[in-house]
Formats: structure tokens, C-alpha cells, sequence
């Protein structure tokens, strides 16, 4: 089962595993290896595997990369004062 994002239809992450699934699936669809995200992204490889089994640790900046480049959104959505929650939308793609 892939765990894509479906084309406009947002999804509102519970973790940074549910992040790294979508971002995982969406470069599979896209028929990219790691390796090929690497130069298109601008970030090492290790950052993308790190980020891709969930590891917290990875900088907002990167993943802000890999996001951009495989035409997926992260918009933070504040609903009032007790409920922030992030959602994950594809858009299109320029992978």
C-alpha cells in the first residue's frame, strides 16, 4: 500500500512519521531514488534517509526542500488558541 498523498485532498500528520510516509510515497510515485532527490532538493543523502524513517532530528530547512521539490505543501493552520495542527496538501509537481 503507498502512502501518498492524494492529489488535493489534505491530511493532517499526527507525528513526522506521517510526514516522512507522505514524502516517501509522493518521491516513489514520482519514480525517484533518494539519490535522485539529492541534487534537485539541495540536501545530503543521509538528511533525506533520516527524514524518510521519521528521525526528528532533521532541519526544518531540509525538509522545507524535499517538501518544495516534490511538489508537496506543509501549511500550519492555527484554528484558536489550543488547536495548531498541520496539514500536508500536494500541489504540483516540478520534480
Amino acid at each position: 500500500m503507498s502512502a501518498t498523498v492524494d492529489r488535493w485532498e489534505p491530511r493532517q500528520p499526527s507525528s513526522v512519521h506521517d510526514v516522512a510516509a507522505a514524502v516517501k510515497g509522493r518521491r516513489l510515485d514520482l519514480g525517484l531514488s533518494q539519490g535522485d532527490l539529492v541534487p534537485r532538493a539541495g540536501v545530503q543523502r543521509d538528511s533525506i534517509n533520516w527524514f524518510e524513517r521519521g528521525n526528528p532530528a532533521v532541519e526544518v530547512a531540509r525538509v522545507l526542500s524535499v517538501l518544495d521539490t516534490l511538489g508537496l505543501r506543509l501549511d500550519l493552520d492555527e484554528g484558536g488558541v489550543d488547536d495548531c495542527y498541520v496539514v500536508l496538501q500536494m500541489g504540483p509537481s516540478s520534480a
